[in-house]
């Protein structure tokens, strides 16, 4: 009878589930994958205590990944104190992404808002604030140290606020 009773039990069982499952993978069959791109962010560090040299007059480079590069755009403007020094950057292991608003006489604040990847593309979301005018002129950016990185391509996307 035990034996009887968990036959019948064992039916039971194997007529119910598939009737409680769905069809939702259907919509993932049917799903192109080729289209289908999964981003990801990307940790990054604010560079600080640097400037870009005068000798540069056009738009630094949106990304360097080697010092000698990094040198002709840059150099170190260190300040008394700890908090005085510039980032360290090491090349061997990490590269920079510099959102370079160009030689101007206003005040603009520039921001990071996020940095993702999606498939051989980074997506830099700068935020700039352009404030008011000033007596002289200036070079404002912003360089963000990122782990080295494979990706095809960087399109920065500036939001003004």
């Amino acid at each position: 009878m035990w034996r009887n009773i968990c036959l019948l039990l064992l039916c039971f069982l194997c007529g119910i589930l598939p009737a409680c499952s769905s069809d939702s993978s259907e919509v993932i069959k049917n799903v192109d994958k080729s289209n289908l791109s999964v981003s990801r962010r990307i940790p990054y560090r604010i560079a600080s205590h640097y400037f870009i040299k005068n000798t540069v007059k056009n738009i630094v480079p949106v990304r360097i990944s080697n010092r000698q590069d990094f040198e002709l755009y840059f150099g170190m403007a260190a300040t008394m104190g700890i908090s005085g020094q510039p980032t360290n950057i090491d090349f061997t292991h990490e590269e920079v992404l510099i959102y370079d608003a160009g030689i101007s006489n206003q005040q603009i604040d520039i921001f990071p808002a996020s940095l993702e990847q999606s498939g051989q593309i980074l997506h830099l979301n700068i935020g700039v604030k352009v404030g008011t005018n000033l007596d002289y002129q200036i070079h404002p950016f912003i360089m963000l140290i990122i782990p080295k990185n494979h990706a095809d391509k960087v399109l920065v996307h500036v939001q003004q606020q």
